[in-house]
């Protein structure tokens, strides 16, 4: 019989996202504490998936924004 090693699972129950996308909205989770991470959609690969992969213990949620480096969105900045 060969060894098995587990390296990772993620999971939610049915109605979670619900529940969780109420609390947000009601501001009882600071949604803030979670994101570790703003990049431009150019940056995917490197700021993103390889960042996700390779920091993995760092990071939670790293935000994509979609207009790229030249969009118009203030939160790349903050």
């Amino acid at each position: 019989m060969g060894e098995l090693n587990l390296i990772g699972t993620a999971a939610a129950y049915c109605g979670e996202h619900a529940q969780v996308i109420e609390l947000l909205g009601q501001g009882r989770i600071p949604a803030e504490q979670f994101i570790t991470g703003r990049i431009a959609v150019d940056d995917i690969v490197s700021g993103g998936f390889t960042e996700l992969i390779e920091n993995k213990d760092e990071n939670v949620k790293i935000l994509v924004h979609p207009w790229g480096r030249s969009g118009g969105c203030q939160a790349l900045t903050s």
